[in-house]
């Protein structure tokens, strides 16, 4: 198979966008609605911006370009 040159780059918009709140707030909080994208307790939010942190460092590790 012969390359064109053409290279992608895959790159993530935001690490929330991977995300699933529904069932992340149900995991830390037992209910659906208590985490979403815009809303966090504070009782939450070092392991939400853990789990944001963790995602950006996999995203970073994961970068690669498709030939």
């Amino acid at each position: 198979m012969r390359s064109l040159g053409w290279k992608i780059i895959i790159i993530m918009k935001e690490p929330k966008d991977l995300i699933n709140w529904v069932e992340l707030s149900r995991y830390l909080s037992g209910n659906e609605s208590s985490v979403s994208r815009t809303r966090c307790p504070k009782k939450y939010q070092n392991k939400v911006d853990s789990l944001i942190e963790h995602l950006k460092a996999w995203e970073e590790a994961n970068k690669s370009e498709i030939i």
